[in-house]
């Protein structure tokens, strides 16, 4: 059964390590001047493609694209709040030893 206060905890987490990554790529696309990646735009227009959406307009390609970051910031941030209380004897790193 899945708890709704390590769903609520992953969450949190996504949440706050998605804005960290998104300010720390932010900041280096201005220090750097260097374009956003393509990649995001890619994936959303292979989506597209494979749900049969064949012009898919560029402000909805970007907008897709930025939700999609976030979509994987909070999915992986819940789904890691629903596996760590099941896994409290999994060493996290090298070199950890659990008892």
């Amino acid at each position: 059964m899945i708890d709704g206060k390590s769903l609520a905890r992953g969450l949190a987490a996504g949440a706050a390590g998605t804005a960290a990554l998104n300010a720390a790529s932010y900041a280096d696309m201005a220090l750097r001047a260097r374009p956003p990646s393509k990649v995001p735009r890619r994936v959303v227009k292979e989506f597209a493609r494979w749900a049969g959406v064949r012009n898919l307009e560029q402000p909805r390609v970007q907008g897709l694209s930025m939700l999609l970051g976030y979509a994987d910031g909070f999915g992986a941030g819940m789904l890691f709040g629903v596996l760590r209380p099941r896994m409290r004897g999994v060493a996290w790193y090298v070199g950890e030893t659990r008892e």
